[in-house]
């Protein structure tokens, strides 16, 4: 069977409905073999929770229905009593729609549906071939070789059971909904559009024949009949990364409410315009782990010569984040509220910061449950622990969250559906916000702000994940928000990585840690791409950096990292290690040689008055693809166990504000002078100049930016 529509030509196996081709312009994208491979795979589970896969291959009987505009295969009796029919029909995008319904009489619960299955060649360029995937995890990362990720901290593996975790679990650290699989002449867009936002996975793994490309929707347990409300999409383009996520841009703000614009947006509070210098710091022990002893930023107002320090180095108001402060112990949620050392002395804290002009911040560790804390043994929450809250795996029982190690907790995850759950976290926060603090990071752990997974259907929710974990999460935001209005509070609400597209109108500004991409491949914006306009991040405690890129080997590491945070639009962050000095990110332990303290200051002071000065851009604006730029040398980093990312040794974006004017600036993050070509534009060195025509050579100064329109 042959459909045709525009640029995209697709070939499909008459006997089970397989992939055979998919051409775009006349070239072949998809892996030879296809007749071996299922258009759909379905997981069961039986009645202890086993998974039980069946595929499109089983189907004792396969008809064809063929009309002008696509066809309906239907599959009878995959595993006795499971049927299944599938809708192709030209898009408008130059591609096809694909939609699964599946009759399960099986009795079993349905867990989740991977459909359509598209493999493509294993010809990635770190590889010695000639494509780029884009994988929409971790906020964006272009795979050069599938063969890192068998080593790195987020290796392929089937979600389920309970939490997420890293990697692609949307809508959670996978943010995004797209992939998309080019060569700059010919691309494949893979993606859901479904805007009611159902829990899926987006991912990728390694076949033998190739790299299949991996859409699987959860089905919330249902027995019976389930019909897909949305369409799987695929279309051919021409480009890069920039130009997939233009035509998943195209697709959303057509069909999909969207949270209200930066551009005049009146509730958040003025200081998220101010564009503050983020400044992490424990106050006990070191790293994530260990011994934690309180060290030299205890008490809390040993922090207030650091802040009055890099405040005016930065010449930036600073938001303090203090890490470790939990009156329970570090990392050990759902109660943290008092504050080590007594609630009066950290609201004095948070007064005496505020008297300086800065802003104070905490980070917490979302819904879990402490069952008990690694990092202070004498932990006790047995008298307010109620197993009924906690999530279920397939087989009914409780096992450690995936997100957080013990060797800082055991711990479990909460159901959100629970109401009580609704009631602890508000409590928690609101208390937070009674101290005076500005910010909340109270969904660390909560990647993304996503609800874990829970299959308790005694818990009155469905038998497995799906749209109901969405509305339970917005359920607990929104009481959160009405709470902290009640207690007439303006306290900025958050979560660990970027928050994911349904969450975005209650998580405005969050920790989004793109370095955790570098464990998979190359990290790029295109979380910032689509969503910068309706939220603003902050470049993130930079967590492990050093198991990443090793800073023996990277010694402008930092700085380039800076630089990356603000052309992707994304507030900036310093990490304090011992004696106040700047270490490279969170985690990192003390005794690590630092980098090199002034150009960090400098670039930062920098940076941040740009961004303060351009916030129509960088603050409110929407990104749009770059020009190019000419003759620029590399900067290459190395990682750790290995290998190699090569980025422009000037990091460039483009930014269009509300009136339509475009702007692209071009950062200069090394302590040498660089080069690039530019054409017929106007140049901007300065937020205090007006721009000046140049033509030709353009020259940067060290650690300097300057904008070109």
């Amino acid at each position: 069977m042959r459909l045709t529509n525009g640029n995209c030509d697709l070939l499909l196996s008459e006997a089970k409905g397989s992939i055979l081709s998919y051409r775009i312009n006349g070239k072949e994208v998809c892996a030879s073999g296809g007749e071996n491979r299922p258009l759909f795979t379905l997981k069961l589970l039986d009645e202890e929770g086993k998974g039980i896969y069946h595929t499109s291959l089983e189907a004792q009987e396969v008809t064809w229905e063929h009309r002008p505009d696509g066809c309906t295969i239907r599959y009878r009796n995959i595993a006795g009593s499971l049927d299944a029919a599938v809708q192709i029909e030209k898009k408008e995008e130059n591609g096809f729609g694909w939609n699964l319904q599946t009759e399960n009489n099986t009795g079993l619960r349905l867990e989740w549906q991977e459909f359509p299955q598209i493999t493509v060649p294993n010809r990635l360029k770190g590889d010695g071939g000639e494509y780029e995937l884009f994988w929409p995890a971790m906020e964006g990362v272009l795979i050069g070789t599938t063969k890192r990720r068998a080593a790195s901290q987020i290796p392929y593996e089937e979600i389920g059971g309970q939490s997420g975790s890293f990697g692609g679990f949307y809508p959670g650290s996978c943010p995004m909904q797209f992939m998309a699989f080019y060569d700059g002449e010919k691309g494949l867009y893979f993606a859901a559009h479904d805007g009611k936002h159902h829990p899926k996975t987006v991912e990728f793994r390694e076949e033998k024949d190739g790299i299949a490309l991996e859409f699987r929707l959860f089905t919330e347990g249902r027995r019976g009949s389930y019909a897909m409300d949305f369409d799987m999409v695929t279309a051919g383009f021409a480009g890069d990364w920039h130009d997939g996520a233009q035509l998943y841009r195209s697709w959303m703000e057509k069909n999909v409410p969207m949270p209200q614009k930066l551009l005049g947006k009146s509730e958040l509070p003025s200081w998220m315009e101010q564009s503050p210098v983020v400044m992490l710091y424990p106050i006990r022990g070191t790293v994530d782990h260990g011994d934690m002893t309180p060290n030299l930023y205890y008490p809390y107002r040993n922090i207030l010569p650091f802040a009055e320090k890099y405040a005016r180095e930065t010449d930036s108001r600073l938001l303090v984040l203090p890490m470790h402060w939990e009156g329970t112990a570090p990392w050990a949620p759902p109660y943290v509220w008092p504050p080590f050392g007594g609630e009066q002395a950290f609201t004095e804290f948070v007064e005496a910061v505020h008297e300086q002009g800065n802003l104070v911040g905490v980070y917490c560790s979302g819904i879990g449950w402490t069952v008990k804390s690694t990092l202070d043994p004498s932990l006790d929450l047995s008298d307010r622990y109620d197993e009924g809250l906690i999530c279920r795996t397939p087989a009914g029982t409780i096992e450690q969250s995936r997100v957080i190690g013990d060797e800082i907790r055991y711990g479990l995850d909460m159901c959100p559906w629970q109401e009580k759950v609704d009631r602890i976290v508000s409590d928690e926060i609101v208390s937070i916000a009674e101290s005076g603090c500005d910010y909340a990071q109270y969904f660390d752990q909560n990647l993304g702000g996503q609800g874990p997974l829970c299959y308790g259907e005694e818990h009155g929710h469905p038998g497995g994940p799906g749209l109901w974990q969405n509305e339970a999460m917005i359920r607990i935001f929104q009481k959160v928000r009405e709470d902290l209005k009640k207690a007439g509070r303006d306290l900025v609400i958050g979560c660990e990585c970027a928050c994911a597209e349904p969450f975005i109108e209650w998580l405005p500004f969050n920790d989004l840690r793109y370095n955790f991409a570098f464990f998979a491949g190359k990290p790029v914006p295109a979380y910032a791409y689509l969503f910068h306009e309706y939220v603003n991040n902050f470049m993130g405690n930079q967590c492990i950096i050093h198991e990443a890129l090793a800073p023996e080997k990277n010694k402008d590491s930092a700085l380039f990292r800076l630089a990356y945070s603000f052309v992707a639009g994304d507030m900036l962050t310093i990490t304090l290690g011992d004696k106040g000095v700047i270490n490279w990110g969170w985690d990192v332990p003390w005794d690590a040689v630092m980098p090199k303290q002034k150009p960090i200051l400098t670039l930062i002071r920098e940076l941040n008055a740009w961004r303060r000065a351009y916030g129509r851009f960088l603050h409110k604006g929407r990104m749009v693809k770059p020009y190019v730029l000419e003759g620029v040398e590399d900067y290459t980093l190395y990682l750790c166990g290995g290998g190699t990312e090569v980025y422009p040794a000037l990091l460039t974006s483009r930014w269009q504000d509300g009136s339509g004017e475009c702007r692209q600036v071009i950062v200069n993050f090394l302590s040498h002078e660089q080069q690039c070509i530019v054409e017929h534009h106007t140049v901007y060195t300065s937020p205090k100049e007006e721009g000046r025509p140049h033509e030709g050579l353009l020259r940067i100064p060290p650690l300097r930016a300057v904008w070109i329109s």
